[in-house]
């Protein structure tokens, strides 16, 4: 699916600020929903941890959205991303959040020890620019840039996912949402 891609959510502005699209509306709300859905088929109760780790805009909106710190680049207030958060609210309103994002708690991170759910929303994908020229200092010819590439979102989703630590805990229930 393409709906989580960052150019389908939102737009940057030249002031820095993220502007949410219109189709964020509809695709945040059914992620949320679907995050809702794999909670009941878990049977999680209402005081069980769910986990969310997405893109850092993504995530900031959760976190908008669920009064928890964020340092946010856009404007809760505008009409869009009214919509986008009270979607949010209205299909995990009830639940424990605890939301991070890619680059800072996909890898080595605990702050998802814990959960009972975690859903991953998109790929944590590197930087392109900068894994190739990593490859270059490493001497890996650029043309085989896509396969290694391509190796190293499948390894840091991996290691995403592991950070709830289902492989030392029993019941721990998993979502990925890909991009």
């Amino acid at each position: 699916t393409k709906q989580l891609r960052t150019s389908q959510l939102i737009r940057r502005g030249d002031d820095g600020y993220i502007y949410w699209r219109a189709r964020a509306v509809g695709s945040l709300k059914r992620i949320a929903f679907t995050i809702e859905q794999a909670a009941r088929e878990a049977q999680l109760g209402s005081g069980q941890l769910i986990g969310i780790l997405a893109a850092k805009h993504v995530a900031d909106m959760f976190r908008v959205a669920f009064e928890q710190e964020n340092t946010s680049k856009f404007d809760p207030d505008l009409p869009l991303a009214r919509e986008v958060i009270k979607s949010l609210r209205e299909a995990l309103g009830h639940r424990e959040l605890v939301i991070g994002h890619v680059g800072a708690h996909d890898v080595g991170s605990n702050l998802f020890h814990g959960v009972d759910l975690l859903a991953m929303l998109g790929s944590s994908k590197p930087d392109w620019g900068a894994t190739i020229a990593d490859l270059r200092a490493l001497g890996i010819d650029v043309n085989e840039g896509r396969e290694v590439y391509s190796h190293l979102v499948s390894a840091r989703d991996v290691q995403g996912l592991a950070r709830a630590r289902h492989l030392r805990r029993s019941g721990v229930a998993l979502l990925y949402v890909g991009d």
